[in-house]
C-alpha cells in the first residue's frame, strides 16, 4: 500500500493456541506523519485477545494534543469475554497514564465482546454496519462527536465492510472567541515629531543632573 507505513503485530501460535498465523496491522499515511514520529509502544497476545498501540505525533495537531496513540485489537469469538475486557482495561489504563494529554482512537474486531463498559470516558463512532447486518468493528475515541462515519465497500476478500471516519472536531483555537487588542499607530507626522525633539533635546542634562545610572535612565524615560 503506497504511501502508509506499516506497523505490525504477528501471532504468537503458541500464546493464542491457534493454528493459524496472523496478526495485527496499523497502517499510518506518510503525508501526516514523519517516520521517526510514528512508534510501536504496546504489544499483547493472548489465547483471548490480541493488541497493537502505536504512538504518533503527525505534522499537524490541535494544541490540546500532545500526541497520539492508536490502538487496534482483535478479540475471538471463543474467547472468554472477561478475561479480554480484563486486559482491555489494564492497557487503556497504562496508556492513560503514560500520556493523560493525548489524542486515544481505540479499534478493532471486538465479535460478541462488550467492551463499552472497559473504554469509560471513550465514544463509539461507528454508525453502519459493518459485517452484514451487525456492527463488529468499532472505533473509539476518547473525545464526543469527533468523527462523521460513512460506510465503504470490502477489502478484497474480507467479509467485512470498510468504514470511513472524518474528522468534525473543532480544536481549541476554533472555538475560542476572538480577542480585541488595540494597539497605537504612530502616523508618519508622529514619528518625525518625535524625532525632532530627540534632535533638540540637551542629554547633557540628564547626565549632569543624575546621580547614577539608574537615575539617568529613570529620568529619561519619564521625559520621553
Amino acid at each position: 500500500m503506497v504511501g502508509l507505513l506499516r506497523v505490525k503485530a504477528d501471532r504468537d501460535l503458541k500464546a493464542t493456541g491457534k493454528t493459524q498465523g496472523g496478526g495485527l496491522f496499523i497502517f499510518v499515511n506518510s503525508k501526516w506523519f514523519n517516520n521517526n514520529n510514528s512508534h510501536l509502544k504496546f504489544t499483547i497476545c493472548t489465547r483471548h485477545i490480541e493488541i497493537l498501540t502505536v504512538c504518533a505525533r503527525p505534522y499537524y495537531l490541535p494544541r490540546e494534543f500532545s500526541h497520539v496513540y492508536v490502538t487496534n485489537a482483535y478479540i475471538p469469538p471463543d474467547a472468554d469475554t472477561k478475561q479480554a475486557t480484563e486486559s482491555l482495561a489494564n492497557h487503556i489504563h497504562d496508556v492513560e497514564s503514560t500520556a493523560p494529554d493525548a489524542l486515544k482512537l481505540v479499534s478493532g474486531d471486538f465479535n460478541n465482546c462488550d467492551v463499552s463498559k472497559c473504554l469509560v470516558g471513550y465514544q463509539q463512532q461507528v454508525t453502519c454496519p459493518t459485517r452484514k447486518d451487525r456492527t463488529l468493528d468499532l472505533f473509539y475515541c476518547n473525545l464526543k462527536h469527533a468523527y462523521t462515519c460513512k460506510q465503504l465497500p470490502k477489502l478484497g476478500r474480507s467479509d467485512h465492510n470498510m468504514v470511513s471516519l472524518s474528522p468534525k472536531f473543532w480544536p481549541l483555537v476554533q472555538r475560542q472567541p476572538p480577542i480585541k487588542n488595540t494597539v497605537m499607530a504612530w502616523s508618519k507626522d508622529t514619528w518625525d515629531s518625535l524625532r525632532d525633539a530627540f534632535e533638540r533635546t540637551d542629554w547633557s542634562v540628564f547626565n549632569n543632573t543624575a546621580q547614577n545610572v539608574n537615575e539617568v535612565a529613570e529620568t529619561v524615560c519619564s521625559y520621553i
